[in-house]
């Protein structure tokens, strides 16, 4: 019997294929025709499913390549675009011109200021003239399959590499550079735009910058509501994520109603993840909380709060016919109106039909809660599972002020 492994049946060379590294993978598929068909499918998903690229020519004529692809353009579901740029700032000899956050080790680099100041020029070339709304819409309408599009950091964006080879720097921003704050919001508005004039069906929005890094404000949101109704994709998504920073000096309802008004245009919204990098105080949560009512909703997932109970309480009750999880995360409530952490739990299992229920590291009146069933089982974060009321029957009776023998850990209470 041949020891070949092309007599394997295509299963098993998937199989094989799952547990190789890229560079293998990329040798295993050009050894034999057979295992590049195999392993087409695992390739496609592995390098194609979901791109990260930035908003650069050269960057972008790289994912316009595989959106034209036959094979790899169909595989292209997510697309991600990185708002890192090039600062003019950086061609300083100030030290304090550094950004505050960049990939790798940018502070001990050698500046390459002719590259930089090439890869600059191209940079602002290609923001003013609008190529860059153009390229990214006609990736789009290439890339038929293509559901989710988000503004994201987490990931090195492809091109990043090749500008740190000729600049001597990876592309960052600054959260405290006018220049960056105008990039990301241009950002911003060119994803919006393409995915407009692209009129794909997309699912997933989500704008989601780092910390340290320039987020959205409400007013980078705020389009024409004729222009919005007319636009396919405010039908279309389901999941919306936004990081945000609350202004210093803007009145909570002038902060909150626009970011209201933005999420309300989508109505068929199910899941809402609202991440809010410095605490939005009670104000501005109580004005948001007033203005939110979407009837499709969910999932709904809340981080950095400052609020009252009944404002929280309101968000749930609103939705309390489709919502089906919550996730509260460094979220802060007040009892200075009679409300507790107990009368808001106690508010969601008799009226809401909760599958599952997570907290981590909350607090009230400042002072952090942990949850302890007996005097040896403490713990900061909490994971309900389950639509059984005697689970939020133990975590009300369990809920106390965080004490140094809370351990930061998961505890789950779920159906057995």
């Amino acid at each position: 019997m041949s020891a070949n492994i092309d007599y394997l049946s295509p299963e098993l060379v998937t199989i094989v294929a799952e547990h190789l590294g890229c560079e293998d993978l990329c040798n295993f598929r050009l050894s034999a025709r057979y295992l590049r068909d195999c392993s087409l499918t695992l390739f496609s998903n592995r390098f194609f499913r979901a791109r990260v690229h930035l908003l650069s020519r050269f960057s972008l004529m790289a994912l316009l390549d595989i959106s034209r692809h036959p094979l790899f353009g169909l595989s292209l579901q997510t697309v991600v675009i990185s708002a890192d740029h090039l600062i003019p700032d950086r061609l300083r000899d100030d030290p304090r011109s550094l950004p505050c956050w960049n990939w790798g080790d940018n502070s001990s680099s050698t500046i390459d200021k002719r590259g930089y100041q090439k890869h600059l020029d191209e940079q602002n070339y290609f923001r003013f003239t609008g190529l860059d709304t153009t390229y990214l819409t006609q990736i789009l309408r290439n890339a038929r399959n293509c559901r989710d599009i988000c503004l994201d950091d987490q990931d090195r964006p492809w091109g990043a590499a090749a500008i740190k080879r000729d600049t001597g720097l990876y592309p960052s921003s600054n959260s405290e550079s006018d220049y960056s704050k105008i990039y990301f919001k241009r950002a911003v508005h060119v994803v919006i735009a393409a995915m407009t004039a692209s009129e794909v069906p997309i699912t997933t929005l989500a704008i989601n910058n780092g910390i340290e890094r320039v987020h959205v404000h409400p007013n980078m949101l705020a389009f024409p509501v004729s222009h919005l109704d007319r636009v396919p994709w405010v039908n279309t998504i389901i999941t919306l994520g936004l990081t945000l920073v609350p202004s210093d000096g803007v009145a909570p309802r002038a902060w909150s109603e626009p970011l209201a008004d933005f999420i309300m245009r989508f109505q068929q919204l199910e899941c809402l993840d609202l991440y809010f990098d410095t605490r939005l105080e009670q104000a501005a949560f109580s004005t948001l909380s007033q203005n939110l009512e979407l009837p499709h909703l969910r999932t709904l997932k809340l981080t950095g709060v400052d609020c009252l109970p009944e404002d929280l309480s309101r968000v749930f009750i609103k939705h309390r016919s489709t919502l089906r999880e919550i996730f509260l995360e460094i979220i802060g409530i007040s009892t200075s109106t009679g409300g507790s952490w107990q009368t808001l739990l106690s508010e969601v299992r008799n009226r809401l039909q909760l599958s599952r229920l997570k907290m981590t590291q909350c607090d009230v009146n400042g002072d952090d809660i942990c949850f302890a069933e007996d005097s040896f089982d403490r713990s900061n974060i909490i994971d309900v599972i389950g639509q059984d009321p005697r689970l939020l029957d133990r975590l009300i009776k369990s809920i106390m002020k965080w004490t140094p023998g809370c351990e930061e850990r998961v505890s789950v209470l779920e159906v057995v």
